[in-house]
């Protein structure tokens, strides 16, 4: 008997999310799933992200079991150079499909039904069901396995606690057109998520965190409420300011160890300007030199706040660990400019009325 999740489960499990969210692995947020236990929010953001592609191309037919297979596959695997080569081969090979093989034949089969009259009114938009973009199966395969891979690199990197069966589940689910009607309570869940569930689990799990992070040996705290400790002070005569542009390496993870960003993976130092990143990072890289090294603790309200980032979720503290290569400060100098005299003060004058 075919599987699918009801609207009045999805609105139970709603109600229970805060208890059983905190679930979590050390490094990644992504478990392999319990296939006789539930996870509502992982079905959720599958049926949802699968939905809106399939209701936006209904002639790219996908084979979404095979996209679903490799979504699995590819949330399960760590991320490391290999992950990232292939994300970004997939990224490029699917690109290239739906903006611009896609559009060709889609202009190509407008034509055809014109007849060579170009004046002919044909609207393709509510041909597209009727259409199957693909030229083969082995292409309908191949593409296929490239947004499975895709799909699963990204939400990988995504901010959320997933369990990889669920959300394939939700996937195919999405696909079947007796499953489009539960689309509002598949909203209302991930609304409900997204703006009560998450906020307060992560305000919580991340002053929890913090609280044990400045019990720790040299672990220090500005006014602003930055947890830093300096591993090595650098040169004490060349340190950023707010001005300065700094390239570095580093790492940046959450509360439970999950690592979102690392110029390491790439082995490419990054290059920012301070004023143009979060204010605890850039108050943080003002503490060393260069050539110093630094691990930051940063609370949600110096890091990315209540709206979260694509990366780190809303009222999530986050960890930086730096290693500052260069520093340049521009030679900022102000000059006064002489205006001349201020203007004189026009006198008003006042008349008495009488009656």
């Amino acid at each position: 008997m075919k599987k699918t999740i009801s609207a009045a489960i999805i609105a139970i499990l709603a109600c229970t999310m805060i208890a059983c969210d905190n679930t979590t692995t050390p490094t990644s947020r992504i478990t392999k799933g319990d296939e006789s236990k539930i996870d509502s929010l992982s079905y959720c953001v599958g049926f949802d992200n699968t939905l809106t592609f399939y209701l936006d191309m209904p002639d790219a037919k996908l084979d979404w079991n095979l996209v679903a297979e490799t979504c699995i596959e590819t949330l399960l695997t760590p991320i490391d150079g290999e992950t990232l080569s292939k994300h970004e081969e997939a990224l490029g090979i699917t690109t290239t499909f739906f903006d611009v093989t896609r559009i060709e034949r889609l202009n190509k089969i407008k034509l055809e039904k014109q007849g060579g009259d170009p004046n002919k009114q044909v609207d393709i938009k509510s041909e597209l069901p009727k259409i199957d973009i693909f030229e083969s199966a082995e292409e309908r395969e191949h593409i296929s396995r490239e947004v499975g891979r895709e799909l699963g690199y990204t939400f990988s990197k995504m901010p959320y606690h997933l369990q990889a069966y669920w959300f394939a589940k939700g996937i195919i689910d999405a696909t079947q057109p007796d499953n489009i009607s539960n689309k509002p309570y598949v909203e209302a869940y991930l609304n409900y998520y997204h703006e009560v569930v998450w906020p307060l689990t992560n305000a919580e799990n991340s002053a929890k965190w913090l609280s044990k992070v400045s019990k720790e040996l040299n672990v220090k705290q500005t006014k602003s409420g930055l947890l830093y400790r300096i591993d090595d002070m650098g040169d004490e005569n060349n340190i950023p300011t707010i001005h300065s542009t700094v390239t570095l390496n580093y790492e940046s993870q959450c509360y439970d160890g999950r690592v979102y960003a690392s110029t390491y993976l790439k082995n490419k130092p990054s290059v920012i300007q301070l004023e143009r990143i979060i204010k605890g990072w850039a108050e943080g890289l003002q503490l060393v030199g260069n050539g110093g090294k630094i691990t930051l603790w940063i609370p949600a309200h110096l890091a990315f706040g209540e709206r979260g980032s694509r990366f780190v979720g809303p009222n999530e503290a986050v960890q930086f660990d730096i290693e500052v290569l260069d520093v340049k400060t521009p030679n900022v100098q102000y000059q006064s400019v002489d205006f001349g005299p201020a203007p004189a003060k026009q006198q008003t004058k006042q008349t008495n009325q009488t009656k």
